[in-house]
């Protein structure tokens, strides 16, 4: 019998640690990593955040990783350029600041997805060898995230509100730890059993910071990620204010992120950091209640200085409408709702 090379992969990575191992079922591929579950001798599952190496995507093979690029192969192709333009090193240095924050900001049944831990992946061995990954092992969370079109066009009005509020809430929770999340948009809220819960830390940063880099993703920054400004809670205010735009049925920003030269980026600077309205073309959902347009508008104002200024200012408009229109709010720190307190 002819010996392939999965053959001679499969026989080297059987001597992995099992939970150094990335033999987890593979269910979808992130922008720089792949996504797997995993299971204890317990039974009990754990969502898994895999990052490689080049030679670890080399020598390990996993029939689930190759079943789950078959299912998005025209999506994949779309952004393997983009990934590839990302170094290993600044991918393992994302997740782990992903893993420390997320670990600060740990709240039982709380609104943040919970981290159990951050391993590196040895070849040959866990004992002996060289990096060729990491995994970062967290919370499963069953449901779906906003980014689903199916998912939000399945919700009520009533629904996207709550999830409106509860992602504010749990933005302000992170805001009070000191960080600032710069990724908000619709993929990264978790809607579960009529709870939201917020995923993904790997470009946050503390509160008050200037970037070095661009950090976010394209239609839902804020002008001072795009211009390397220093970011605050209105910069999350921001993308807070987008992600449910695009939540209730409207569309994000058209923003293009390229290297530009100095005076391009000042451009942007003069023409959008200075705007005293929003730019965005509100969901017609949202046009049908004044308030909820009034607040979205300015949530997204390109001038950080008339800008909401705060999750807390966010959360008492939606208790407002909430109240105007009887629809009962969840809180997420408590889990409970307005008409239970």
């Amino acid at each position: 019998m002819t010996t392939t090379f999965h053959d001679v992969i499969d026989a080297v990575m059987s001597e992995f640690d099992p939970h150094n191992s990335s033999c987890h079922e593979v269910i979808t591929l992130g922008a720089e990593s792949y996504i797997a579950l995993a299971y204890d001798e317990e039974g009990r599952v754990y969502c898994v955040k895999e990052i490689r190496s080049a030679l670890g995507l080399l020598l390990d093979w996993n029939a689930s990783r190759n079943k789950a690029l078959g299912k998005r192969r025209r999506k994949d192709e779309r952004r393997k350029k983009e990934r590839a333009k990302i170094p290993y090193r600044k991918k393992a240095d994302r997740l782990k600041s992903e893993y420390r924050i997320g670990k600060l900001l740990q709240l039982d049944h709380g609104p943040i997805v919970e981290m159990h831990g951050l391993q590196t992946v040895k070849w040959p061995s866990a004992r002996l060898g060289f990096e060729i990954g990491h995994d970062l092992i967290m919370e499963y969370i069953p449901g779906h995230d906003l980014g689903e079109k199916k998912v939000t066009r399945s919700l009520t009005f009533e629904q996207k509100l709550d999830s409106f509020y509860q992602t504010t809430i749990a933005l302000g929770y992170m805001h009070e730890h000191g960080f600032v999340h710069l990724d908000m948009k619709p993929s990264n809220v978790m809607w579960t059993d009529g709870r939201v819960r917020l995923i993904d830390f790997g470009v946050s940063v503390s509160k008050h910071v200037e970037l070095s880099k661009i950090r976010g993703t394209s239609g839902f920054m804020a002008p001072e990620q795009m211009t390397k400004g220093v970011v605050d809670e209105r910069t999350d205010v921001f993308g807070l204010g987008v992600t449910f735009n695009v939540v209730f049925g409207g569309h994000s920003l058209k923003q293009r992120l390229r290297k530009s030269r100095h005076s391009d980026r000042m451009n942007i600077k003069g023409n959008n950091m200075d705007h005293d309205r929003s730019l965005i073309d509100p969901a017609t959902e949202i046009q049908q209640v004044p308030k909820l347009l009034d607040l979205v508008q300015r949530c997204t104002i390109p001038k950080r200085s008339d800008r909401v200024p705060n999750t807390a200012v966010v959360a008492q408009a939606l208790r407002e409408i909430a109240e105007e229109h009887d629809v009962a709010l969840t809180d997420p720190l408590t889990a409970s709702t307005a008409e239970d307190a």
